[in-house]
C-alpha cells in the first residue's frame, strides 16, 4: 500500500502541494511519511465507505481478505516476471512492476 512502490509520485498523492516533476527522493523524510500515510488511510477509508454504502458488514475477515486480494493484484506483474525469468531480479520500475517483492 506504499504509493512509491505502486509507481505513484508525490503529485499523484497530493496534487495541490507537489509539482508533477517532484520525486520521492526530493522531499523530506517527514513529508514522505506523511504522504504515504495519507495515501494508505485514504485507500482504506474509500474501501470501507464503499462497503458501508453497499450495506456490507465490516469485520476483520473482510478487511483481511481485501488486503490479501489487493496484494495479489498489485504484485501480479512482478510475480509473472519472476516466474518467466528464474534467478533474475525484478527491475526496480514500480510503474511496470508495482509492489515490493521481499
Amino acid at each position: 500500500m506504499d504509493p512509491q512502490l505502486l509507481g505513484l509520485r508525490p503529485h499523484d498523492v497530493l496534487p495541490n502541494v507537489h509539482s508533477v516533476q517532484v520525486e520521492w527522493e526530493e522531499i523530506s523524510t517527514h513529508d514522505t511519511e506523511e504522504l504515504k500515510s495519507l495515501y494508505q488511510t485514504s485507500l482504506l477509508q474509500t474501501k470501507l465507505e464503499e462497503w458501508l454504502k453497499n450495506d456490507k458488514s465490516i469485520d476483520v475477515q473482510r478487511v483481511t481478505r481485501w488486503l490479501i486480494r489487493h496484494c495479489i493484484k498489485v504484485t501480479r506483474t512482478s510475480r509473472n516476471y519472476m516466474e518467466s525469468n528464474p534467478g533474475k531480479v525484478v527491475p526496480e520500475d514500480y510503474v511496470c512492476y508495482p509492489g515490493k517483492m521481499d
